[in-house]
């Protein structure tokens, strides 16, 4: 009877953990790391990358570094700048540009790499898009 009760508890955290690393599986987004339109150390803060093109009077969209791998082989790299200028979340009519609110929406829907060039060596920075309200 014990027994039943470990491998039945057992095999429910199994199925719990399958099923949530499926649902939660995002697609992958590579971007070069370029230093001109990533700010580093903005508000003293050397884990936050802030976006050339954000900061308006109230809100500033980031990305935060989580973690660095190698040795990585993604299919495509796409140039960071260009991605979010040709979104629909910049518009450079406007006086704020960049749509904090909905870019940082729609990357949390990703998982973002910043591919950088370091000691002849490709790092991969696993970012998290993140935003701030003043």
């Amino acid at each position: 009877m014990k027994q039943n009760v470990i491998l039945t508890l057992f095999f429910s955290f199994i199925l719990q953990t399958l099923s949530y690393s499926q649902e939660n599986k995002k697609d992958s987004l590579y971007f070069n790391y370029d230093e001109n339109y990533l700010k580093k150390d903005f508000l003293n803060e050397p884990n936050y990358l802030f976006v050339e093109d954000s900061g308006d009077d109230s809100a500033y969209f980031f990305f935060m570094k989580k973690k660095v791998f190698e040795n990585l082989h993604p299919k495509e790299i796409l140039n960071l700048k260009q991605y979010i200028r040709a979104s629909d979340f910049y518009n450079d009519a406007k006086k704020n540009k960049l749509d904090e609110y909905g870019l940082s929406k729609y990357f949390k829907n990703y998982t973002i790499f910043l591919i950088r060039n370091e000691n002849c060596k490709k790092e991969y920075i696993l970012v998290e898009p993140r935003m701030v309200i003043e």
